[in-house]
């Protein structure tokens, strides 16, 4: 009977979901400012390392990632987003990456649609691709990237998300005291955030692969992104409110519980706040500095809307 523990523990922890949260919170207009930042095609997210924000996206099918320089609010109160003239084509222009057969020629638009970037110092970087509702994630060494402006030799490994629906998003978490992989599905239904072992989504080749899933809960529709906040232990999810239209914040909290099923308990839906404006459709979410967050969108002009961390209820 006890062999059968590990097993049904494992299954219950898949079944759980985040658990139903708050009432929705409508803000009305956080807006502080927007900004366009050209060349970035339609972005599809925004990540913050090293004191620079990066927004991702895709331009005429090829993906980029644009970096800038966050400059603090002028006497006026107003922040600045300033394009610091670095654009990186994810691209393969003389190595194939590791670990492949694969006839090709090169170069190569390699990741013509990324979704999901995110950084940790042991384990480096992990960037998504989207393409036909299809995921994958590669191992990234992201430094390499921006030294040498391309994506050769820097591209150690290349995972098939075939757990995912509707492609994949990775965001690094830290969950029960372990740091993992987060990502999520974008649908109108049954959609699943899954935690994956970053050691292992450097050498497997798919993520049904062995050791790879950890854990999947419940989550709500259409997550375009996520963005990580180490010290409150809380996970925002980057969301649309109808399919491909709108802005939906929803905020899990992932602190640790005490005692054995603590590793069954799923995230807690402790906030969602949905935003009278903009209108158009959110891509991605990230803090940039203390009281301060940046919004992208997919569209041309006024892809970065600059507001208020945290966003206060009226």
């Amino acid at each position: 009977m006890k062999r059968l523990i590990a097993p049904l523990l494992l299954c219950l922890a898949l079944l759980v979901g985040c658990q139903t949260g708050p009432a929705v919170d409508r803000i009305d207009n956080p807006i502080i400012a927007q900004y366009t930042i050209d060349n970035i095609g339609a972005c599809q997210g925004v990540f913050v390392w090293e004191g620079s924000v990066w927004m991702y996206g895709d331009r005429g099918n090829k993906g980029v990632i644009k970096r800038l320089e966050w400059i603090g609010p002028n006497d006026e109160g107003k922040p600045m987003l300033r394009d610091a003239g670095e654009t990186y084509e994810l691209m393969l222009y003389r190595n194939r990456f590791s670990r492949t057969n694969e006839d090709e020629q090169l170069p190569r638009n390699l990741i013509p649609h990324p979704t999901g970037l995110t950084h940790h110092p042991k384990y480096d970087a992990f960037i998504g691709n989207t393409v036909d509702q299809k995921g994958t994630i590669y191992s990234l060494h992201f430094l390499g990237l921006t030294e040498s402006g391309s994506l050769d030799d820097w591209i150690t490994n290349k995972v098939i998300d075939d757990l995912a629906t509707n492609g994949t998003r990775p965001e690094f978490v830290r969950w029960n005291g372990r740091w993992l992989i987060a990502t999520a599905d974008y649908g109108d239904k049954d959609n699943k955030l899954r935690l994956y072992d970053p050691e292992k989504l450097k050498t497997a080749k798919k993520t049904s692969d062995p050791g790879v899933l950890i854990a999947a809960f419940n989550c709500g529709p259409f997550v375009q992104s996520m963005h990580w906040i180490d010290q409150e232990n809380t996970l925002v999810l980057a969301q649309n409110q109808t399919a491909g239209l709108g802005y939906r914040l929803t905020l899990l909290d992932f602190t640790p519980r005490s005692g054995y099923l603590r590793h069954l308990e799923s995230p807690t839906v402790k906030r969602i706040i949905d935003l009278g404006q903009p209108t158009d459709e959110l891509e991605g979410f990230a803090i940039v500095a203390p009281g301060w967050a940046i919004m992208t969108s997919a569209m041309e002009e006024n892809n970065a809307t600059v507001i208020r961390w945290p966003i206060k209820s009226k």
